[in-house]
């Protein structure tokens, strides 16, 4: 009859399991402290385990959330009012690209291909572009 071994593969299990965790909590101080996005995922990857093992403990679950909470409660510094835009300057960069879409000479009815009424010959001319470079191209 053989031993029962089963003990130490109990202990090793365990011991891997802690480990694990270890290095689970290891990455996300690690990212907390670098400032990095703190998601299961980054995680996961930081500490070389799977994201499922990460949502499988709970402790973690809820200390990677509580982490990610607090990095949204804290106010940013606001920016310095020599730093910040003008309401002139806001207005420029809006108005700016629509004044020139809506003045622009060019419309999408002017890029449009169009060709001759059919002849008889067996070429057909195509005109691409804009009236002022139209390019012409034979079609067989």
């Amino acid at each position: 009859m053989r031993a029962d071994n089963s003990i130490h593969l109990v202990t090793a299990a365990r011991q891997r399991h802690e480990h694990t965790r270890a290095k689970a909590i290891a990455a996300m101080h690690e990212l907390d402290r670098a400032g990095a996005a703190l998601t299961f995922e980054a995680v996961a990857h930081h500490a070389g385990v799977s994201r499922s093992w990460i949502y499988t403990q709970t402790d973690l679950k809820d200390k990677i959330r509580r982490l990610r909470d607090q990095r949204r409660t804290k106010p940013s510094a606001p920016i310095p009012t020599r730093q910040r835009a003008s309401d002139d300057s806001l207005r420029l960069r809006l108005e700016s690209p629509t004044a020139a879409t809506v003045n622009s000479p060019r419309r999408t009815s002017d890029y449009a291909v169009s060709s001759p009424a059919p002849s008889a010959s067996a070429a057909t001319t195509v005109y691409i572009g804009p009236p002022t470079s139209r390019k012409h191209i034979a079609v067989r």
